[in-house]
């Protein structure tokens, strides 16, 4: 029997799926977190610099067991020459 992960890993691609739970710079939901991690941050990159880049939102939460947030990660996919590089 494969062991068991107390851990539950995420991939989303929208922010407002993980709304409840990734911190805003005008609210505090508990989580540290630099300025640049803040949703409403990543939202503007993502409309802005991601657009023009063409770049795939690619959250990944990292849960507990009991559904608590552990890790959260602005990632993005983007295709250079082909190959889609999944980038921070």
């Amino acid at each position: 029997m494969p062991p068991t992960s107390p851990f539950k890993v995420e991939v989303h691609r929208s922010l407002e799926s993980l709304s409840g739970i990734w911190p805003r710079s005008d609210r505090d939901t508990g989580g540290r977190c630099f300025v640049f991690q803040c949703a409403d941050l990543i939202e503007v990159w993502r409309d802005t610099i991601g657009s023009a880049r063409q770049t795939e939102t690619c959250l990944v939460a990292v849960r507990t067991a009991d559904d608590q947030p552990i890790l959260l990660l602005p990632l993005g996919i983007e295709r250079r020459r082909g190959v889609a590089i999944l980038t921070f």
